[in-house]
């Protein structure tokens, strides 16, 4: 437990502090197991302690558990956060994928790719640095931009990704992940294939292959749930 808030977001930024979670997984080392009756404090760890407070809350020693490190958000300028319309996060994410996307079937090899990524990295930072405030208020426009292929499924997702899904529009998943399954088909890594295919709803990762594919991407879609921006 830190004691400041600048412990983690020192002037207001990232760090240096972090947060550390912990889940029970099955044997592949990535799927959330059905039994986390050994983390029975929630999956937060506490390993420090203040007010008079003798157990800290670590994780079980397991071979099963796994533990990640979150790094905070920045915090500067949460205050004016509201004067930042969503749709216009949205539109400067999509704008710069779609300027950046090809008008061609294209796959690893083409020159565009570089551009891609960057636009895709631009615009997964962007959002990264508003989630934690936006998620929590809006969470309808978060899976939008930031689901993953579980918040499209059945059960607790919002059940419009099936196996024939079209992955170059917007039917079934959009947003930022959604253009990654697309962008990064060919160095996804082979634990993350199997277990979207273990899913049984989640189409498989592809490159737009025929100029139908092509369209639809960049003129709706998977960009981020958007229609095509014009000026």
């Amino acid at each position: 437990m830190n004691v400041s808030c600048g412990e983690c977001h020192n002037n207001g930024l990232r760090g240096p502090g972090f947060d550390q979670r912990m889940v029970m997984v099955e044997a592949d080392g990535v799927t959330r197991a059905a039994d986390q009756s050994p983390i029975q404090y929630g999956n937060e760890i506490r390993a420090r302690m203040i007010a008079g407070a003798t157990i800290p809350v670590t994780p079980p020693g397991l071979p099963n558990v796994k533990v990640t490190i979150r790094t905070p958000p920045a915090i500067v300028g949460r205050g004016s956060i509201e004067a930042v319309l969503d749709s216009e996060i949205q539109r400067v994410a999509a704008k710069a994928l779609q300027a950046a996307a090809p008008d061609h079937p294209w796959d690893a090899t083409d020159p565009a790719v570089p551009m891609m990524e960057a636009a895709w990295i631009d615009a997964r930072h962007a959002y990264e640095h508003v989630e934690g405030a936006t998620a929590p208020v809006v969470p309808d426009i978060d899976i939008s931009i930031d689901g993953r292929v579980e918040d499209f499924g059945p059960g607790t997702g919002t059940g419009t990704l099936t196996a024939t899904s079209d992955m170059f529009t917007a039917d079934g998943m959009s947003g930022l992940h959604a253009v990654e399954r697309v962008l990064y088909a060919s160095v996804t890594p082979l634990a993350v294939v199997t277990y979207e295919d273990g899913l049984g709803y989640a189409p498989p990762q592809a490159y737009p292959k025929t100029q139908q594919d092509v369209s639809e991407m960049n003129d709706a879609a998977v960009l981020c749930g958007l229609p095509t921006f014009t000026e």
